[in-house]
């Protein structure tokens, strides 16, 4: 799973922006330094809010010119995708019949 980015010179920073994810903000001296923190910052929001129960936000924006793609860690895959199978079930009570 993955999110795109834009990055945006703003003087000497590169400003980073997620359009389906508008709380995950980041910046960087260069291009490599701005995606490599969008990638932690990307992770640490999903993180948070998969922690607060709150789902994973839509993945519509796509590839495109000035987007780059940023994996989200696999770990929070997994944890979102056993919420959600889990449904309103809660920790203990067991996922079958």
């Amino acid at each position: 799973m993955e999110y795109y980015c834009r990055l945006m010179q703003q003087g000497e920073m590169i400003t980073v922006e997620f359009p389906d994810v508008p709380n995950a903000i980041s910046y960087g001296h260069s291009p490599d330094e701005a995606l490599f923190n969008a990638a932690e910052v990307l992770n640490g929001v999903l993180e948070s809010d998969v922690g607060h129960g709150f789902p994973l936000p839509e993945a519509f924006t796509g590839p495109g010119e000035g987007l780059h793609p940023v994996a989200v860690a696999a770990h929070i895959v997994v944890a979102w995708e056993i919420r959600r199978l889990r449904g309103d079930r809660s920790q203990s009570e067991p996922c079958y019949g």
